[in-house]
């Protein structure tokens, strides 16, 4: 996926669940001027967070390659239920995993 379709699926995913970029900048723990320079192409995503920003949306590479499991959808559609602040800390622990 290249820089360009992940903005493109971010901007959705922000839009689809009501999620402002300073929202989101909050959850990756960057500014909001890094996520407004994402979306507007002014920079590209850096490396350390593709990922966690894939997994966030719904869009990691290992699933895209990969039919989903029973198991994948259930964490997906859990993820979905979860509150911001939720969010905003599974984004954190996703982070320190990379």
């Amino acid at each position: 996926m290249s820089n360009d379709e992940l903005v493109d699926e971010l901007k959705i995913y922000l839009e689809d669940n009501n999620i402002t970029q300073r929202e989101f900048a909050d959850m990756m723990d960057v500014s909001d001027i890094s996520v407004s320079r994402w979306i507007h192409g002014q920079r590209t995503i850096g490396s350390k967070y593709v990922k966690a920003i894939k997994t966030i949306i719904g869009k990691d590479t290992r699933e895209s390659t990969l039919e989903p499991t029973t198991g994948m959808v259930d964490v997906i559609k859990y993820i979905q239920t979860l509150s911001k602040s939720q969010k905003k800390e599974l984004i954190r622990i996703i982070l320190d995993m990379i």
